[in-house]
Order: structure tokens, then sequence, then C-alpha cells
């Protein structure tokens, strides 16, 4: 059904707006190409399990018998918050222990991404000894909880919940940088942060909460896209961040590198493409996964033709062109 699929698109892109944005938003201020942003999404994914587990006294939790606990409901939204404190701690101690240091001895942008290549082995090869303790290597996707039908149109709490929760960052971050005094700096560093810094600002301080924010977006975008999606039969649960990475990549690129705002929208466009493909591909009897090549695909081309992404393009002047274009059509008004 067509609703269905769009409401679908929509929540998918909702969860990758998540992981995507939280991404954007330390880019903005450290400038630097996360690699093991990936594993934040990983990290949302087995505090998940972990919290349902802990809900259930940790027994009989081990291997398949934690699919069925793990089942999303609409209880379990406010189980989103410590996930993300929980990504947030991670992400910014990453920042204050491994970055931070190499930023301070004047470390180059490409000597900084081939270090958090390494640190996303480290990040990965942790979550897989945790995973491994409760036999949680491989497990299929718990089922999300109907919560209602509107016109034949199903609104599970996965569904709910990335709408809801990328609804809520979005506000979240608009309040945080405008109307608070860390916010502010947070802005002012992103323009300039020598200038910030000869100002008063502390860009340290300023770095860390950006760095916990993001990776508590990405967390939380994890744990909704890991109830969200997946076909039948077992998923590498630890591969799952490194899986979204390509994604998370391509929307950042498409909204504009280190644009908050534009990575929004550049990941419902994403989500939308991401599984029109999909579906063709499945009427053809092909592998889904080749949808892959959409981001792919929209990578090289921003790149090419639109290095600045959609945070480069005059908004006023593509508007006043539309409606040039649509007034002479007869479809816009007087």
């Amino acid at each position: 059904m067509a609703l269905q699929f769009w409401l679908y698109s929509f929540a998918w892109g909702a969860a990758l707006a998540l992981m995507a944005s939280g991404l954007a938003l330390y880019y903005s201020v450290s400038k630097v190409a996360n690699f093991a942003h990936g594993e934040y999404v990983s990290v949302g994914v087995i505090a998940y399990l972990i919290l349902v587990a802990l809900l259930h006294g940790f027994k009989n939790i081990t291997g398949f018998n934690i699919v069925e606990p793990a089942r999303f409901t609409v209880d379990k939204l406010p189980l989103l918050l410590p996930i993300f404190i929980i990504g947030g701690l991670v992400s910014a101690a990453t920042f204050a222990a491994v970055f931070w240091p190499l930023m301070k001895r004047g470390s180059s942008p490409l000597q900084l991404m081939v270090v958090s290549i390494g640190l996303m082995f480290v990040l990965r090869f942790i979550l897989y000894f945790i995973a491994s303790a409760f036999d949680w290597l491989t497990l299929p996707t718990p089922e999300s909880s109907v919560i209602a039908t509107i016109g034949g149109v199903q609104v599970t709490a996965g569904i709910l919940g990335s709408l809801l929760l990328a609804l809520i960052a979005t506000i979240f971050v608009a309040w945080f940088t405008r109307g608070t005094m860390i916010g502010v700096s947070m802005r002012a560093v992103a323009d300039n942060p020598g200038l910030a810094e000869a100002s008063g600002i502390n860009v340290f301080l300023v770095q860390l909460v950006a760095w916990f924010i993001g990776g508590g977006l990405a967390a939380v975008g994890g744990a909704l896209m890991f109830i969200l999606t997946g076909p039948p039969g077992e998923r590498p649960i630890v591969e799952l961040g490194w899986m979204d990475l390509l994604p998370i990549f391509a929307a950042t690129v498409l909204g504009g590198l280190g644009s908050f705002y534009g990575t929004l929208v550049a990941s419902f466009i994403l989500g939308l493409a991401f599984n029109e493909v999909s579906a063709i591909l499945l009427n053809y009897g092909l592998d889904p996964s080749l949808a892959l090549a959409v981001p792919f695909g929209v990578t090289l081309a921003v790149l090419l033709f639109m290095p600045e992404g959609l945070a480069g393009l005059n908004w006023g002047r593509l508007y006043r062109r539309l409606k040039e274009v649509f007034r002479g059509a007869g479809g816009w008004g007087s």
C-alpha cells in the first residue's frame, strides 16, 4: 500500500536523520570525519538489548531468548533516554581521550580520520566482547507492536518512536543552539574556532557537549533503526552501525557537511529513495541490498556537482523561481 510505504520510508529517514545529524552536529565544531560514528550507532543497539535484559532481571535473556522481550512497545519509549545518555558518554569519552589531545597537537583532518578508523575497530571489538557474553552476535529484528490502524495504514511503536524522536531532536537542537549560552558558543566555534577561543569561549567544553549530543542521537537512531528495519532472519548485531555508516555519510554530504538541518532534510530524501529502489529490486526478484548503490551514487554526485550540498543552495532564489513557474502554470495563485 502506497501510504504504508511512505510512512515507513519517512520513519526510516527519521532514524537515519538522528544518526546522521549527530555526526553533522559535532563535525560542525570539530571538523572530524569520524568513522567510529557507526560504533556509536551499534552502542545504541547493544544498550537497548541490555536495558531490556535489565528489565527482565537478566533471566533467560541469552541468545534468541532476548528477541521476544525486546519486542518494541510504546512503554519502551522511555528507554531511549538512557540509550541517549550511554551513547553520548561513549562519544564524549572518545573525543576527550583520543581526538582532543591530537587536535591540540595540530593533527590534520586526514590524520584524525585515520585515527577514527583505528578507534572504530577498538570499539567494535569491545562491543563484540559484550555481545558474545550474552550470545547476541546474530539476532532477528524484534517485532514492533501496532498501536493504531488508520485507513488501513498500520502505525507501529517503532514508526512512532522514529518520527517522534526526530521531531524532538530538531526542536531541541534549534532551542539549544539559539536559547542557551553553550549553544550560541557552539555556533561561534563552528564559524571560527580561533576567534571563539580568543573571545574567552571554552572550545573544549563546547566540542565535548557537541560530541555528547551527537553520540546520543546516533545511539538512539541506531536502536530505532534496529527495531524498525531488517529482513527476516538473523543479522550481525555489532555490524549494524558499520552497515548504516554509508547512508549516514551520504546524508551528511547531501545535507552539506556540518549542516544539521540540511542533514535532516537529506535523510528523508535518502529514506524515500533507498526504500523505493529496494521495492523495485524486490519486484524484479533482485537482492534489495543492492539499493546501497543509492547512497554511493548520491555521495559521488553531490561531491562532483554540488559539493556544498543542500546547505549551499540559495533557497530564496529557488523559492522565487518555483513561484514563477507555478504562477505561470496557474497553480500558485496571484
